[in-house]
């Protein structure tokens, strides 16, 4: 056993250790978090890209029906 002294400074020194690789686990996490969030908002432009093209392209489709279908009645 240690005398009280040395065993606060002995608890102080492993309860500032704890709390730096506390901090470094949050950093890190936090870090990881943002590159996650840049990741999937890459993905939903690129799927919003996707999607605006395919209606363009069905929107075109059916004006070209329309077209052809106007004529051949006329």
């Amino acid at each position: 056993p240690k005398p009280g002294g040395q065993a606060r400074e002995l608890l102080s020194e492993q309860g500032g250790d704890v709390a730096r690789r506390g901090q470094e686990f949050g950093s890190e996490a936090q870090g990881g978090a943002g590159e996650w969030l840049d990741k999937s908002r890459e993905l939903f432009e690129e799927q919003t890209q996707r999607l605006m093209s395919a209606f363009e392209a069905g929107r075109d489709a059916m004006r070209e029906e329309i077209r052809r279908g106007s004529g051949q009645n006329g």
